[in-house]
Formats: C-alpha cells, sequence, structure tokens
C-alpha cells in the first residue's frame, strides 16, 4: 500500500545491505528507482519503501537526500525534460551561424518527440497524480514543467524579431509546440488514424505546423527530416 499523501515523518535509518556507494551515487541511484517505479506503478502505486527496495537503500536516506514522496516524484518526473531544454538551449546557443527555423524547430519537435516517448508512462503518470487532487505534485502557481518552458521562451523572444515571429505571444507559443507533441506521444490512439503515420512523416509535418504558426508562412517544401518523401 502506498504511503498517505499527508505529511509523515523520516522514519528510522534502517541500512540495507550493498555495496558502498561514491558520494552522490545513492541520490542517482534513488532517482533511477522512482522513475522506473513510478512509471510502471503510478504515483499512488509506488511508496518510498519500494523505492529503497530497488535503490538498495533506506526510507531514511530517501527523506535525507530526495525528501518527501511528491519531491522525489517531481524530481523523478523532471530530469529528463530539464536536461533535455538545457542541452537543447545550450546547443542552440553554441552555434557558430544561427540555426534556420526549419532546422532548429525541426529538430526540437524531433528531439522531444523521442523523449515523450521513452518516458511516456512517466508523463502518464503525472497526469494521473494531477487529475486525483494530488496538487502537491505541482507548484502553486503553474505547471511543474514552468521553469523549463521559461528558459525556452526567454531564448525565443531574444530571437523573434530575426527570425520572422509573427505578432506572437511566444510563451504561449512555446507551450503550444510542446504540448502538440505531447498530445500525439500521449493521446495517439485517439488522435492519429488506423494507417498511422511513421514517426518521421509525424514529426515533419508537426514542424511545418509550427514554424506556420509562428511565422504566418506555410510551406509544402520537404523539410530535411522529410526528404525522404520526395
Amino acid at each position: 500500500m502506498a504511503e498517505s499523501a499527508g505529511p509523515t515523518n523520516p522514519p528510522r535509518d534502517t541500512p540495507l545491505p550493498g555495496r558502498r556507494r561514491r558520494r552522490g551515487e545513492a541520490r542517482r541511484d534513488i532517482i533511477d528507482a522512482a522513475r522506473a517505479l513510478f512509471a510502471e506503478r503510478g504515483y499512488e502505486g509506488t511508496s518510498l519503501r519500494d523505492v529503497a527496495h530497488l535503490s538498495h537503500t533506506s526510507e531514511a536516506l530517501i527523506w535525507r537526500s530526495v525528501g518527501s514522496k511528491e519531491t522525489l516524484f517531481g524530481e523523478a518526473v523532471l530530469e529528463p525534460y530539464n536536461e533535455f531544454v538545457n542541452s537543447f538551449v545550450e546547443r542552440w546557443e553554441s552555434e557558430p551561424v544561427p540555426l534556420s527555423n526549419e532546422h532548429m524547430m525541426g529538430t526540437f519537435v524531433q528531439e522531444l518527440y523521442d523523449l515523450l516517448i521513452s518516458h511516456r508512462e512517466l508523463i502518464l503518470a503525472l497526469v494521473s497524480a494531477n487529475a486525483f487532487n494530488h496538487a502537491r505534485v505541482h507548484p502553486p502557481r503553474g505547471s511543474i514543467l514552468n521553469g523549463a518552458l521559461e528558459k525556452l521562451t526567454d531564448h525565443a523572444e531574444r530571437e523573434a524579431a530575426d527570425r520572422g515571429f509573427g505578432n506572437v505571444d511566444v510563451g504561449l507559443v512555446v507551450r503550444s509546440v510542446v504540448g502538440m507533441v505531447m498530445a500525439m506521444v500521449l493521446l495517439d490512439d485517439w488522435l492519429l488514424p488506423t494507417d498511422r503515420p511513421d514517426p518521421r512523416t509525424l514529426i515533419a509535418e508537426l514542424t511545418k505546423f509550427a514554424i506556420g504558426g509562428v511565422t504566418g508562412t506555410f510551406t509544402t517544401q520537404p523539410l530535411p527530416l522529410d526528404r525522404h518523401r520526395s
């Protein structure tokens, strides 16, 4: 049975057998174990005891190194997404020649799609936890993903004029593009036809739609991602 959502006191230390870890390695093992369990069992179906068992640690160590179940869940969900956003923005900023809209948006949609496919069950666990009144999983104001979305927005706003973005709310555009890709991954059974397009075709069409939405120009020409169709 999963522990109650209400506040609880940290348990006493109950060390579990295992090899000696380097500094920070136990925390890494805890988050990796939590991510696997939350993806498999959901928020309600996972307890700190389960995480301690899989990570060969203890509940007390989880409380000391990460915190409560809600905090652990947030970190397990957010870490892959934050790593993706940070990596993407760093590569975007380090390009000696600015990327074209097609290259920039195509790479973003492709990598976001791949990330969400890899962590689909974990994202669904987040959606489920939020739907069933676990408000602590989300900040009091805004989304658990808000920090990463704001980072993308800040960078996009700095380049909006040079990229020919029209009179659009860049923050809402960023969220709309992320939401569009998330919907195609999480709601694929509802949205995609029986004769499903291959992922490259889907990603290319999403990219065209996203570029058209911010520039006002919709292209029918193949993008680098879908050259194989021409």
